[in-house]
């Protein structure tokens, strides 16, 4: 089955949480430990519930943030607008969710490398915000496989994953189960 045939496919199922569908027979899916070393080729059979994994990390710019912003067409002041943001709750600019959502998302391509054999991303089961991402903030990305379950297809699992997103004070400031 071509690629895009397997992406339509599982786009089409109707599941109730999320889940990015690993090959098995049909690729690698080669996994970083904590410390960036690679381990071997990883498969649905290999990734264990509970297993852990790092990525890596990056620090916010005001440039990142005025990207974003550009792009997403993001027109909200307190993101911009410094004396807009000192009079709300976080007394400072802030970056929206769906950004620390997008870069969280680009961290955990970090933990898994090129060599990832997702066939997609099928969803979100829960995000949670916990605290604010501002300008100048280190994130980073711990994944725990969270559950597993096989499918009708041989060749196919579904792996159930829980992401923390932690700032440079190591507090969680978004949790996704996806």
């Amino acid at each position: 089955i071509p690629p895009v045939a397997v992406v339509h496919e599982l786009y089409s199922m109707s599941w109730t949480t999320d889940i990015l569908a690993l090959t098995t027979a049909l690729g690698s899916a080669k996994l970083l430990h904590k410390g960036g070393a690679r381990m071997e080729p990883k498969y649905y059979e290999d990734l264990p519930v509970g297993a852990t994994f790092t990525g890596g990390s990056r620090t916010i710019t005001n440039d990142d943030l005025a990207t974003f912003l550009s792009l997403s067409g993001t027109k909200n002041p307190k993101f911009r607008d410094r004396k807009t943001a000192e009079g709300t709750e976080f007394g400072k600019i802030i970056c929206p969710g769906v950004m620390t959502i997008t870069l969280t998302m680009g961290l955990t391509d970090n933990v898994f490398g090129n060599e990832w054999q997702s066939v997609a991303l099928l969803g979100f089961e829960r995000v949670s915000f916990l605290k604010p991402v501002t300008p100048g903030d280190t994130i980073c990305v711990e994944l725990e496989v969270a559950a597993k379950r096989e499918t009708k297809r041989p060749d196919r699992g579904h792996v159930l994953f829980k992401s923390f997103t932690r700032n440079q004070h190591g507090e969680v400031v978004l949790e996704m189960v996806r």
